[in-house]
């Protein structure tokens, strides 16, 4: 689907502003977060066509998902949200965040890429990492003036990435179900390895030829989003 760019400037007054059509449920926590422990004043306007005998069409949905990314289980709502939207809706996703598990990035990032809904990632502040990555995978693509991205590789707490897979897996001695562990651990990180390099493949056309690189290298590479508006 065409990718789109608008740059804006944002104020958290302009997004209280946000129209809804009716009819609609909308839910919100400013206390416990809707998607994670990590959430703080997160809310969503969530469209349920399937109460209606007619599939309802034009309904505009929004959604905040900012702290941390979580594992998939944190996100079931807005992951039913995707799913269960419509040809004609619209769901906008407002990002700003510092990145967190990818299990939980690549559930999101699927769910935008097999919905029916047309999906806006709206960077409103500062995206780091996942946050990043999944500003990248909408239909159409806003950013507010004067933000940064940063893209980089993976990561474990300790810094380690999947390319250090002969290191993390030379403590494994022994069997498991009959096959060798040190092979199983390799042979784990030899395929999450190739996942996250077709991933970052898919993301190459956002990236200069060095930039791409030095995410491949391991580097931390930040992005202004006057830059990144050019190659959208």
């Amino acid at each position: 689907m065409k990718k789109y760019l608008a740059i804006a400037a944002v104020t958290f007054l302009a997004l209280a502003g946000t129209k809804h059509f009716m009819p609609k449920t909308t839910i919100t926590d400013t206390t416990t977060s809707l998607f994670g422990s990590g959430v703080v004043n997160s809310s969503i306007a969530v469209c349920v066509p399937k109460m209606y005998p007619v599939p309802l069409l034009n309904q505009e949905c929004t959604v905040t998902l900012s702290g941390n990314i979580e594992m998939p289980a944190a996100y079931a709502k807005l992951l039913g949200l995707l799913r269960d939207a419509n040809y004609g809706d619209t769901v906008t996703i407002l990002l700003a965040g510092n990145g967190g598990a990818v299990d939980g990035e690549d559930a999101i990032a699927q769910a935008i890429k097999d919905s029916k809904a047309h999906v806006i990632t709206y960077a409103i502040g500062n995206v780091y990492s996942a946050h990043a990555y999944l500003t990248l995978a909408g239909d159409e693509i806003k950013l507010a003036n004067n933000i940064t991205l940063m893209f980089h590789r993976a990561a474990m707490e300790d810094g380690s990435t999947l390319k250090d897979g002969a290191a993390l897996c030379a403590g494994q001695i022994g069997i498991d179900r009959g096959q060798d562990k040190h092979q199983k651990c390799l042979d784990y990180f030899n395929a999450q390895l190739k996942q996250e390099e077709v991933f970052l493949a898919s993301m190459k056309h956002f990236f200069t030829d060095k930039q791409y690189q030095d995410i491949l290298d391991g580097h931390d590479v930040y992005i202004t989003s006057a830059e990144l508006a050019k190659r959208i």
